[in-house]
């Protein structure tokens, strides 16, 4: 699963378990419209399963964690930590 970071998205929780093609490089440059869409797409994401789509956008002041704090809300399920938007629809 550690292959498909940045690739592909998975979502073990659906009925049945799936996983599809997402490329990390096909989302906007801009931080604020990628969380966007990444929250369009799922609307909770584990911190390893959003990582890889945060990381080559955070600015060197600001750690990807940081900059997900700001964006998102987080919260934790069993010691696994999960973002959704700040934002519901």
């Amino acid at each position: 699963m550690s292959q498909l970071e940045g690739v592909a998205v998975k979502d073990m929780e659906s009925a049945p378990p799936s996983i599809w093609y997402f490329p990390e490089e096909a989302l906007p440059e801009s931080l604020p419209e990628r969380i966007g869409v990444l929250f369009e797409t799922k609307s909770k994401w584990s911190q390893d399963d959003i990582m890889p789509y945060i990381q080559n956008v955070s600015v060197s002041a600001q750690s990807a964690t940081t900059l997900l704090t700001k964006y998102s809300r987080v919260h934790t399920v069993r010691g696994v930590k999960y973002y959704s938007s700040k934002h519901t629809k």
